[in-house]
């Protein structure tokens, strides 16, 4: 099943819930949850000192991937620390995750397979959790995952690697993921290097808002761009996510969500009408309907004459073809799902889909 990015449960406005399987992708800011050592910070990510420090962080490795088929995520980082003094420092390093722990845990519970490198050798890390705290109808639980780690002259090289679900937003079949990066702010100095790379699987769309704070994060690979007003929305076919950036300091956290493609392509038609009740959604003819189902009679009933152009020629239109006809070209490159392809055949076109478009074309 394709997918789209979301991270912690919060309301959404209708326009932005009707993009689903439209990922949004931003940093935002988190506030940090309180702990009886001032440390926790929301979401894992992330490393930081216990105590003040002259170490900075020279440069942060960070990459994301969704695990399709387990339907969760594996974070790898790596940190190169900076020592200025000529002795060695030593420091206890905390990473802290907030699990989730509630009723829908397992869409965000603790990281599992958590493991700590120093220069490329496994150490042992010290394990324990903090009071669960309720937030909403969901408690989240405060996990530490705390090395002690000997900084000598020059340069350490510390990575952590680990596997997390992610977590449940709003609505059906939604999956996401946050990354702390403000802990980097308690090294001395910004990061003299960034790197980010989020790998996303196969046809997903991203959602950005510009009347907020613009992400850090730019797509890669192949990938369609619409902006409507404000909004931006990012198709991408096969690829990504990903920043390069020198001397970074973070003002806000990660935050990537995604939705199934299913519920994006089935909740809207193709003239921005979304339900306004559940039963409604059989009644309407999406794209998602064009694939899945014999379009009938009543179905088109429902649509002026008009519209049934568009209608019959979106079957075209998910498969890539390239629309010579001005106005269709126009309509259809609106969306950020259509991104025309030379290579167009009909062999691509399914019988159910072929039988649509006669039984639309008889109905013009």
């Amino acid at each position: 099943m394709n997918h789209i990015p979301a991270f912690r449960i919060r309301r959404t406005e209708p326009a932005l819930r009707a993009a689903l399987f439209a990922l949004l992708f931003a940093l935002l800011c988190a506030q940090p949850a309180s702990a009886n050592d001032g440390l926790v910070v929301a979401w894992g990510g992330g490393i930081e000192p216990v105590e003040q420090t002259s170490i900075s962080i020279q440069r942060e490795d960070l990459d994301i991937v969704y695990n399709e088929e387990a339907k969760n995520w594996t974070v790898s980082v790596t940190f190169y620390l900076f020592n200025p003094e000529s002795e060695a420092i030593e420091h206890n390093i905390a990473f802290i995750n907030q699990a989730y722990t509630g009723k829908d845990a397992r869409f965000n519970g603790k990281i599992t397979d958590f493991t700590t490198r120093i220069n490329g050798k496994e150490t042992p890390h010290a394990y324990s959790v903090g009071p669960a705290t309720e937030d909403g109808f969901m408690a989240y639980t405060p996990e530490y995952f705390t090395s002690r780690i000997r900084f000598y002259p020059g340069l350490t090289e510390v990575s952590h690697r680990y596997t997390t679900t992610g977590a449940l937003g709003w609505g059906p079949l939604r999956y996401g993921i946050g990354y702390t990066l403000t802990t980097a702010n308690k090294w001395n100095g910004p990061i003299g290097v960034f790197n980010a790379t989020v790998r996303l699987p196969p046809e997903t769309t991203l959602l950005s808002e510009y009347g907020e704070k613009k992400s850090v994060l730019e797509p890669f690979g192949d990938f369609n761009i619409a902006v409507d007003g404000k909004q931006r929305t990012v198709h991408i076919r096969n690829g990504g996510l990903c920043a390069s950036i020198r001397d970074f300091r973070p003002e806000t956290d990660l935050f990537v969500e995604f939705y199934d493609r299913e519920w994006y392509l089935s909740y809207y038609d193709l003239f921005g009408e979304y339900p306004k009740k559940a039963e409604d959604m059989e009644k309407r003819i999406t794209p998602w309907a064009l694939m899945t189902r014999e379009i009938t009679a009543a179905d088109l009933a429902r649509y002026p004459k008009e519209k049934l152009r568009y209608i019959r020629n979106a079957v075209y239109a998910l498969h890539g073809y390239d629309f010579k006809d001005p106005e269709l070209k126009a309509f259809f490159e609106k969306f950020p799902w259509y991104k025309s392809d030379p290579d167009f055949s009909e062999s691509r076109l399914s019988d159910l889909e072929k039988r649509n478009i006669k039984i639309i074309a008889r109905a013009e």
